[in-house]
């Protein structure tokens, strides 16, 4: 597989949601610990923060999600190489592709749940049962988000091996190799 030459429009925007989903997802996991190391200090101090732990959970998931995509694509995903690592030219081609296509259909299935669910839980004003009464389409937000980001790269990542380019997660994880050793 050749190193992909020009980043075309479609590349980048992938390459810069992901860039994003991933910062926001760590600036969630910053909030999450901060809502973690508060509730233990009130619980010291005598002060209570009434559903942290619900905020947290909130936070974990949407965070969780978000940051699916931006670690696929920087190679961060353990990937079961067993089978592919033995086979080459067309055949590893083949498999590669039959896995992409099948994770998109997975992802992509999962993706337009997410959005429904998301969408449902808005029209019908559906609240959380925790004491603060949260909006649940705002958590889920992150869910539809960063599953549909995810079914988004894995498109990239089809789109590359089609052409006969190395895909953004192969690249990533051969950087990653170099850089161990």
């Amino acid at each position: 597989m050749r190193a992909v030459k020009s980043q075309s429009v479609f590349r980048r925007l992938i390459a810069g949601l992901c860039q994003a989903a991933g910062i926001i997802s760590a600036a969630m996991l910053v909030s999450m610990v901060s809502l973690i190391l508060i509730q233990i200090t009130g619980r010291i101090v005598g002060f209570r923060f009434l559903d942290a732990g619900e905020l947290s959970g909130y936070l974990l998931a949407a965070m969780s999600f978000l940051a699916l995509a931006y670690t696929f694509r920087e190679g961060g995903h353990i990937r079961v190489n067993v089978l592919i690592a033995n086979l080459a030219g067309k055949r590893r081609w083949v498999v590669e592709v039959l896995c992409l296509l099948v994770a998109i259909a997975i992802t992509a299935f999962f993706s337009w749940s997410s959005v429904i669910l998301t969408l449902e839980s808005y029209q019908f004003g559906a609240r959380s049962t925790g004491l603060m009464a949260i909006e649940l389409w705002i958590p889920q937000l992150g869910m539809a988000i960063g599953s549909v980001l995810l079914s988004l790269t894995l498109l990239e990542g089809l789109i590359d091996v089609l052409r006969g380019d190395m895909p953004a997660y192969q690249r990533a994880e051969l950087s990653n190799i170099s850089t161990a050793e």
